[in-house]
């Protein structure tokens, strides 16, 4: 003898036949939706990633191109000063510092 919930949910109820095409009608719009959703979010998420990672590089970039800028101009500044050229002469002459 079976029960009324295991008489009503079988394929043969009109009832049954119903919920499985409505359950069908929810659930496939609903997964077409939710692949879109993860294939843009992917996508929107690889592209915004790739934009910040090529800005960073570019900071350090000007970072790097400022550092090097000013290490040349330290190098020039330091070959053109007169006195330390005259020390360093001396240098090679006495072998020992003078203070």
């Amino acid at each position: 003898m079976k029960s009324t919930f295991t008489k009503m949910f079988t394929l043969n109820t009109l009832f049954s036949k119903l919920l499985v095409v409505s359950l069908c009608c929810m659930i496939v719009p609903m997964l077409a939706s939710s692949l879109y959703s993860i294939m843009s979010t992917t996508n929107n998420l690889k592209e915004r990633g790739r934009e910040e990672l090529i800005a960073a590089a570019k900071d350090k970039q000007i970072l790097l191109e400022a550092s090097l800028t000013n290490l040349v101009n330290e190098a020039q500044s330091v070959a053109d000063d007169l006195y330390l050229a005259d020390y360093i002469k001396e240098l090679e002459t006495k072998k020992k510092l003078t203070p």
